[in-house]
């Protein structure tokens, strides 16, 4: 996750609006099953769930009360600091789709004019 000094569309409602409509059981599912080198034939690694596993944490601290926590979520699943680049290439699934799902699950609010 990343730190630093936010601007105001950084600071754009750190609050879903309402309960995430996926859960993060699901996300993970999905997660694994982006992933090109896993199939029905061949098992995740350690590598595949730990880095889904570190994604999947991302979309639970969104939801968190801790305003810093949230926030810090919220930046690594819009890609400041490339740290969910970095993350979704050692497995080699898209960043943007990952941002996409976050949106569209409730568990990270759009920011209109904004594309990272």
């Amino acid at each position: 996750m990343s730190g630093g000094a936010h601007t105001a569309k950084d600071l754009a409602p750190v609050v879903p609006k309402a309960a995430p409509l996926v859960s993060t059981q699901a996300i993970d599912r999905v997660l694994l099953r982006l992933i090109p080198s896993v199939s029905a034939a061949r098992e995740a690694t350690g590598e595949h769930l730990l880095v889904v596993a570190a994604i999947r944490q991302a979309f639970n601290d969104c939801c968190l009360a801790d305003n810093h926590v949230r926030r810090e979520a919220m930046d690594f699943l819009r890609g400041h600091g490339g740290a969910l680049e970095f993350w979704c290439n050692a497995i080699g699934i898209s960043a943007e789709f990952v941002r996409e799902m976050a949106e569209k699950a409730g568990y990270l609010p759009a920011v209109e004019g904004v594309h990272t």
